[in-house]
């Protein structure tokens, strides 16, 4: 008969895997994330130009102008933030 493992190694052996596992899939969603951000900023600054044409649309009305008006704003900081500039 073998040596006998106890269960402290096996609970840390476990634990290890599953950082392991962990890891691996939180580099692999960022490695996914960091490929599609010259197409997310792309997205977004397109986004800017067609919202900020709609902002003043008096068909949208109040409401709906801010709204768009904020969006804007979430967008231009997320560009901002994606170029290093905040």
């Amino acid at each position: 008969m073998g040596p006998v493992v106890g269960t402290e190694f096996i609970t840390s052996a476990v634990a290890e895997l599953r950082f392991a596992l962990r890891s691996n899939a939180e580099v692999q969603a960022n490695a996914h994330l960091v490929a599609a951000a010259p197409d997310l900023l792309a997205a977004c600054e397109a986004a800017i130009v067609l919202l900020n044409g709609l902002g003043g649309s008096d068909e949208l009305g109040d409401f709906y102008a801010a709204r768009v008006d904020e969006e804007v704003d979430r967008l231009d900081a997320a560009v901002r933030k994606a170029r290093g500039e905040t």
